[in-house]
């Protein structure tokens, strides 16, 4: 047999893991340079973030004050349906007052709505539908606005005294309103309680509540307040109880009553800044003169959500969003003031942009 001898030297030889040579240890950490560069990336960063997600708040604000305007609509529906397909009046002055102590009654007569500033206080939109058990009192307010809305005439001692304000009745009554008001009625279809002849102005005519099969058309309804408390007052109380009469040119106070009859309600493109005597919205909100539109309350619409617009119902339950300009200009409040007696109730419209 032929033996292969091996020799030890064709075996490969086995590394050596052992070193004589020592690494300097590395520091861990970042230069100045890399400091300022990782600063200036998280800067840009927030740069870009915060107003988009800013905005993104906003706009869920927003569709919350949507979302509690269409759950009015079904409360004013309900409401219409039980009192004779008649919609509320803004507010109306109660039979007695009220303490703000368990619930109230919310009874009125029609002998008691002569005069102003009652000393019961103010029985308001908001509490009829409170009684349909399907709103509450979140659902008249609006993320957006400070305190989500406007205190009442007379508020109750649990709600957080506003500035500059004090109350209509003194401070043993107060207000069926809820505490805090972000929305307000087309006075054209829920108007004020001047009911009587020679209530505000010398004129013959009076507001009177508006059947809803009565409107043949789907205007605004309900919008929302200007978010400044002081606009929304006389400089001495809330007036937040009013709806909004929009064709405010033709009206002292806002208020249609005292118009004579026999006399066309024209509302033109004239006045104002943008015209339909509507101002820009620099100079609404930075108005710091109490009561400033209360003869124009077609400036006291809302004007905090996002591109300066509000929120907007109309009679079928819709809500849409858009300035107040656009509004007018679109003829959404309605063709015709339902709410006042007399003939000719229809608005004439007169002005080039009418025609657009």
């Amino acid at each position: 047999m032929t033996r292969v001898l091996l020799s030890r030297f064709s075996y490969p030889s086995r590394p050596s893991f052992t070193t004589t040579t020592a690494c300097a240890p590395r520091t861990a950490g970042f230069t100045l340079i890399e400091l300022l560069v990782v600063i200036s990336i998280i800067a840009l960063l927030i740069g870009i973030l915060l107003p988009a997600l800013g905005a993104a708040r906003g706009t869920a604000r927003a569709a919350v004050c949507k979302s509690n305007m269409r759950q009015g609509a079904i409360a004013m529906n309900i409401y219409v349906t039980d009192n004779n397909n008649f919609f509320p009046a803004s507010y109306v002055y109660p039979d007695e007052s009220w303490n703000g102590q368990g619930r109230p009654k919310n009874a009125w007569t029609w002998e008691r709505q002569r005069g102003s500033n009652p000393p019961e206080g103010y029985l308001h939109w908001s509490y009829f539908l409170l009684d349909t058990g399907s709103l509450d009192q979140a659902g008249f307010q609006c993320p957006e606005m400070e305190n989500g809305g406007h205190v009442a005439t007379n508020w109750d001692d649990d709600v957080p005294e506003p500035v500059g304000l004090a109350k209509g009745a003194g401070g043993a009554v107060v207000d069926r309103q809820v505490d805090h008001m972000a929305f307000a009625p087309n006075e054209m279809i829920i108007p004020r309680n001047k009911f009587f002849v020679n209530a505000s102005g010398t004129g013959g005519r009076n507001n009177q509540l508006v059947k809803a099969d009565s409107v043949v058309e789907a205007p605004i309804m309900v919008t929302e307040w200007v978010d400044r408390p002081l606009l929304v007052s006389d400089g001495t109380v809330s007036k937040s109880h009013r709806s909004i009469n929009p064709l405010n040119s033709l009206f002292d106070d806002g208020n249609p009553t005292g118009y004579p009859t026999g006399t066309n309600l024209v509302w033109t493109d004239g006045g104002g800044e943008l015209g339909f005597g509507i101002q820009e919205d620099d100079t609404v909100l930075n108005n710091q003169s109490p009561g400033a539109y209360l003869n124009k309350p077609i400036n006291l619409v809302g004007r905090h959500h996002a591109g300066g617009t509000a929120n907007f119902t109309r009679t079928d339950g819709s809500v849409f969003q858009d300035t107040v300009y656009e509004s007018v200009k679109q003829k959404a409040w309605g063709s015709k003031f339902y709410s006042l007696t007399g003939k000719p109730t229809a608005i004439n419209f007169n002005g080039n942009q009418w025609n657009e």
